[in-house]
């Protein structure tokens, strides 16, 4: 786990920024251990632990967890080894977060979002994109109107 939070830290550019992010965690030991919640200190970020038996504190990574395992980790009877099985869900996380859109993120990637880091560009981009549409649909009409 803190190896997860130091790479996504510096990957995320989080060092750098002003205010530093929130980080919801559930109540699991790997979370809740003395060096986790050091580390989570050291790198002045709060900690936002959901409340027991409340999976609904932390909706979103529940629904992911439901999701990978729905569609990776209980489509393989068992994997031959850890190595493989790192593997593999390296590569759905990949495929989930870069390639597959999400009619939630209005058919956007979860990477595309996150890199964006702006509802507000987010919600520009989507309604310009719906008028490029408009007016290629419109375009074809009248092509279609025409000929006919």
């Amino acid at each position: 786990m803190k190896d997860l939070l130091a790479i996504a830290y510096m990957s995320q550019g989080i060092d750098k920024a002003d205010q530093k992010p929130l980080v919801r965690l559930d109540r699991g030991s790997p979370n809740m251990a003395h060096g986790t919640r050091s580390l989570i200190t050291d790198l002045e970020m709060i900690i936002s632990p959901s409340r027991v038996h409340r999976p609904t504190d932390n909706a979103r990574q529940e629904q992911w967890y439901r999701t990978a395992k729905q569609e990776e980790i209980y489509c393989q009877p068992h994997y031959p080894s850890m190595e493989i099985a790192r593997h593999s869900m390296a590569h759905y996380i990949e495929e989930y977060n870069e390639k597959r859109p999400h009619q939630a993120l209005w058919n956007y990637t979860p990477g595309y979002v996150h890199r964006l880091g702006n509802k507000t560009k987010l919600l520009e981009h989507h309604r310009k994109m719906i008028q490029v549409f408009k007016e290629q649909r419109l375009n074809t009409n009248r092509a279609l109107m025409a000929v006919g």
